[in-house]
């Protein structure tokens, strides 16, 4: 099976074309129009083309400059030269031509050499060495998918287009979906500290005192309630993570049992990466949500009340 850059995750697109560039780490910040033509270039659809142009801009940004100059100055020169010395006009002209055809081509180069990198096939052996690298389960689940996905030269054309949307929708869901990692706050401690602050802000005399304790126990509630979101969102996100991996397996297995003479494997194979899709895809909505939620949420309630009231 073919894949091509394009077919896999935003991210992973990215750090493949950045590889074959020799590049590692990523790139320095590109001016916008120059990360849009290099997109363009890419041949790829959103939102891959924009990360490898990000992640490549400041590489083909220099070697655009340094052709540019190098061309123009091999034929600029000799032009300067041969008008200096009253030589012919007519070399003098071509040469001056040449010159910024030259410079046109140093800007025009590295575009059309972006787009041949980014349609070349993705070969095993680059599989092989993300692998080498991966640390996450799920990530070396999909790497583990893309490269048994390779192997296979004889798939059906609609098992091979429903198995390309579902790696591409993986890879994306993957990059929405990092490692959830611990958070070490307890939400029922914090609501506890809270409450034990209100009371002593209640019954405190001095206003000064009471006003600062009730503001404490405010911020203790909020702390609770942003920590009990976190953590719910963090198991979501495991939840999610745990039915992407099985999805994955479950294509890596019915890839295993992909045999030429059997029809119906390439009908059940096209019937899994369907469902790996709408996972993905359901995957990602819920990330982007998450994300709109912790972004935008609604303000605690006793926020609220103080605007209201006008304190």
């Amino acid at each position: 099976m073919t894949i091509l850059p394009g077919d896999l995750g935003p991210e992973c697109a990215a750090g493949l074309i950045a590889r074959r560039l020799g590049q590692s780490g990523s790139a320095g910040p590109v001016p916008e129009p120059r990360q849009q033509a290099l997109a363009r270039s890419t041949g790829m659809d959103e939102p891959a083309a924009t990360r490898v142009a990000k992640r490549t801009g400041a590489f083909f940004s220099t070697q655009a400059n340094l052709l540019s100059f190098a061309l123009g100055v091999m034929f600029g020169a000799p032009a300067l030269m041969a008008g200096g010395l009253g030589h012919a006009f007519i070399p003098a002209a071509i040469l001056a031509t040449l010159s910024a055809g030259g410079i046109v081509l140093g800007r025009t180069f590295p575009h059309r050499t972006l787009r041949r990198i980014c349609q070349s096939a993705v070969a095993e052996v680059e599989i092989e060495a993300f692998l080498t690298e991966a640390h996450d389960p799920l990530e070396k689940t999909y790497l583990m998918l893309l490269r048994d996905a390779l192997r296979h030269t004889e798939l059906p054309k609609p098992a091979e287009e429903e198995l390309r949307a579902a790696l591409r929708a993986l890879g994306e869901a993957i990059e929405h979906l990092p490692a959830p990692e611990g958070i070490a706050s307890d939400p029922d401690a914090l609501r506890t500290e809270a409450d034990v602050l209100r009371q002593q802000g209640l019954s405190e005399p001095d206003q000064t005192i009471s006003e600062s304790l009730l503001r404490q126990a405010d911020a203790r509630a909020r702390s609770a309630e942003s920590v009990a979101r976190a953590q719910l969102a963090l198991r979501r996100s495991a939840t999610l993570r745990d039915e992407l991996s099985a999805q994955a397996e479950a294509l890596r297995i019915g890839l295993a049992a992909q045999k030429p003479e059997q029809k119906n494997a390439s009908s059940e194979l096209a019937q899994l990466a369907e469902s790996a899709r709408r996972v993905a895809a359901e995957a990602v909505s819920l990330a982007d949500a998450r994300i709109e939620i912790e972004c935008y949420g609604p303000a605690p309630e006793t926020e609220v009340q103080r605007v209201k009231s006008g304190r």
